[in-house]
């Protein structure tokens, strides 16, 4: 069983937990940095993850550098409390040295840092290529990316995760078919993706997976991307 780190009280630590709010500006914050980046005609099958990963990272900074109140928004004063930062290595306090990992992006907000005095990243994101024809792809979505966020190494303090998959062809139903089923073929029926009734034009499904010595389950939003040709 996983050590829990007790607070100075001998209490367990609760997960931070972002809400309904600062997730769906996350998602919305990835939709738009996606849109410039695939308008720019930066990205296109061709590139590596890296590539794409770095492609979205300055795609989404660039929508945080809009003048307050442009970009479509009545007000943009959010855009001041939020910093997408490259991945850096976290030890939960869940955890223990040897579990901590480096997931792509890290999220920032600042009002929850000074509010928590919580420094560490309060949301990562960890990016994957993905084709439903490539099961290859399907298992490592699921081995180097679902299960990070399982274990714990990723978001062991947090109980929302986020998951960004780079579709690299056919359709997003077809990948998380095949998604759904390396996870079926564990015999993890209750962790499949589940789709949700977001109005973004890129797709977002859910998943919900418990972790052994943690207080509450992880939820991951899983965003596809498709990637031009």
């Amino acid at each position: 069983m996983i050590p829990i780190r007790l607070d100075d009280e001998g209490r367990v630590p609760r997960l931070l937990d972002l809400g309904r709010g600062p997730t769906d500006l996350i998602l919305s914050l990835i939709k738009s940095g996606w849109d410039s980046v695939c308008k720019g005609g930066f990205v296109h099958t061709g590139c590596d993850e890296r590539e794409m990963t770095e492609l979205l990272l300055n795609g989404m900074r660039s929508h945080l550098d809009f003048p307050f109140g442009s970009a479509g928004t009545s007000s943009g004063a959010w855009r001041k409390n939020i910093t997408v930062a490259r991945g850096t290595e976290v030890v939960p306090r869940m955890g223990h040295l040897g579990m901590q990992g480096i997931p792509d992006m890290g999220i920032y907000f600042h009002d929850i840092r000074a509010w928590m005095n919580y420094h560490d990243p309060q949301a990562v994101i960890e990016c994957k290529r993905i084709a439903g024809s490539r099961l290859d792809l399907c298992k490592l979505y699921v081995q180097q990316g679902i299960d990070r966020f399982e274990s714990g190494k990723y978001a062991g303090d947090h109980s929302v995760g986020f998951m960004i998959g780079y579709l690299l062809g056919g359709s997003v139903s077809f990948a998380v078919e095949r998604i759904n089923g390396c996870l079926r073929d564990d015999g993890r029926l209750s962790e499949v993706l589940l789709a949700t009734d977001s109005q973004s034009s890129h797709a977002v499904h859910v998943s919900r997976h418990e972790r052994l010595g943690f207080p509450a389950p992880v939820m991951i939003h899983h965003t596809f991307l498709r990637v031009p040709d």
